[in-house]
């Protein structure tokens, strides 16, 4: 299931195609936005190593705080000491070698890059209200997990986020009544903001995980795309301008650090949202019995995790003469997705989800909803079995899938509402936060094992 209003583009991993010239003017310009700033200069001691202190700046709204680089005697960097202490060290063989390579080349050589997470922010308070009350323990008629495997279904549970099924959830016209015992469905939920192979590591989800492997050939096959096209990005930009110049310098830079984060940091979320490929399927993917592999058993992924990007880099490199430069850069766009179950999604209200109104039936591969929460991405996937395997002949139209989903959440609203608040029994799936976890309250921070109703 893709994200709402995400085109579908098939394999193709860029989107659209790109000339080797339009992929260099792209990333020249988006490695010369890649400025450093609060420069510091990394100059030789004498005696003791000295501490290079990247310390905020009051215009920064991202500051970085309390990141201090160790500096030789020689003027090398041989360690970074992150804010809580925990020290990393550099190789010093690899970083005499790039101070060499800065000198022969004339142009500034990548030591490494220090991604800073994002600050924690619990600063909006969760408004409860009666269409949508706080949910502080689980329904009663919440099946026990050898109950579920009696009806044969399974759920293998991420870290953060539990997933239960109610009882009426199997009763006729519920959406998991199809399973019985002779028919089966493994539910894997996933820490993470899309269905990934890499999330999926853990052994817990060894029986699952070989479904997702197209998945990571695809994520490696464009991360090795986007460095061969930088790496011929750079080379000829070197070509066509006068290298020597302030500006070359920060492109070539920029190229520096884009191949870097694509060998060594970005990750695979982040490859698939820029990928933007029919593969990067938002909250949920389902396989039926004869694509599982297992039986005959159907097997649906669910994203449950949130996206975080890094608020920005400390760069660490030495410029053309070989003297050793500590800068930093901020991300300036915020984007990916967060299918992580909210407190305030309970008993969700059809009107909460926004519509595409460019999808339509007559194109079965648009999505009116898209995936906008766990709980509607679990509805979906389900309404693919039914109309997959009970259909004649099966239906695969995700317009159709997606507005039954819809349909199914619209009735157990109507029902709640209608009912005084009372009725909740058409909300099948309840999702359960990690009790470490801390939602604001009323605007009291407190520890909580809210539950979801979805």
């Amino acid at each position: 299931m893709q994200k709402e209003n995400e085109p579908q583009v098939g394999s193709n991993f860029l989107g659209k195609p790109m000339s080797r010239r339009s992929f260099l003017g792209n990333s020249a310009a988006a490695a010369a936005g890649l400025f450093g700033l609060a420069t510091v200069g990394c100059e030789s001691a004498s005696k003791k190593p000295k501490i290079i202190d990247v310390v905020a700046t009051p215009e920064k709204i991202y500051p970085i705080i309390g990141y201090k680089v160790f500096i030789d005697a020689e003027g090398l960097p041989y360690k970074y000491v992150e804010p809580a202490g925990s020290e990393v060290p550099f190789d010093l063989k690899s970083v005499r070698s790039a101070q060499e390579r800065a000198q022969k080349l004339g142009e500034p050589e990548l030591v490494g890059l220090i991604s800073v997470p994002p600050s924690s922010d619990i600063s909006t308070a969760i408004s409860y209200s009666p269409d949508h009350p706080e949910t502080p323990k689980l329904p009663d008629d919440v099946l026990t997990e050898a109950e579920l495997e009696e009806r044969g279904v399974k759920i293998i549970q991420a870290d953060n986020t539990t997933l239960s099924i109610r009882k009426g959830a199997f009763e006729v016209g519920g959406p998991v009544a199809q399973f019985d015992g002779s028919r089966k469905l493994i539910i894997a939920v996933l820490d993470a903001p899309a269905v990934l192979y890499s999330a999926a590591k853990d052994s817990k989800y060894d029986k699952v995980r070989k479904l997702l492997h197209e998945k990571e050939i695809y994520v490696n096959n464009y991360r090795w795309l986007r460095i061969s096209q930088i790496e011929e990005a750079m080379s000829d930009f070197r070509d066509a301008v006068n290298k020597k110049s302030p500006e070359s310098q920060s492109t070539i830079l920029g190229f520096k650090v884009m191949e870097y984060e694509y060998r060594n940091t970005k990750t695979d979320e982040e490859i698939l949202l820029e990928a933007n490929v029919d593969v990067a399927e938002a909250a949920g993917q389902y396989y039926a019995p004869n694509k599982s592999g297992i039986g005959n058993t159907a097997v649906i992924f669910i994203a449950a995790g949130k996206y975080t990007r890094s608020e920005g880099l400390i760069r660490i490199y030495f410029d053309a003469s070989g003297s050793c430069v500590v800068d930093r850069t901020e991300n300036s766009e915020f984007f990916g997705s967060d299918y992580s179950p909210q407190a305030s999604q309970t008993y969700p209200d059809p009107l909460n989800f926004r519509l595409n109104k460019k999808a339509s039936e007559s194109n079965p591969e648009s999505y009116p909803y898209g995936a906008q929460t766990a709980g509607q991405a679990l509805h979906h996937e389900l309404e693919h079995d039914e109309l997959i395997t009970e259909g004649d002949p099966p239906n695969f139209s995700e317009y159709r899938t997606d507005m039954n989903a819809m349909e199914e959440i619209r009735s157990a609203w109507y029902t709640w509402v209608e009912s005084g608040h009372k009725d909740n029994s058409g909300y099948p799936f309840v999702f359960s936060l990690k009790d470490s976890g801390f939602i604001l309250t009323k605007g009291i921070a407190r520890p909580t094992g809210e539950k979801v109703a979805a």
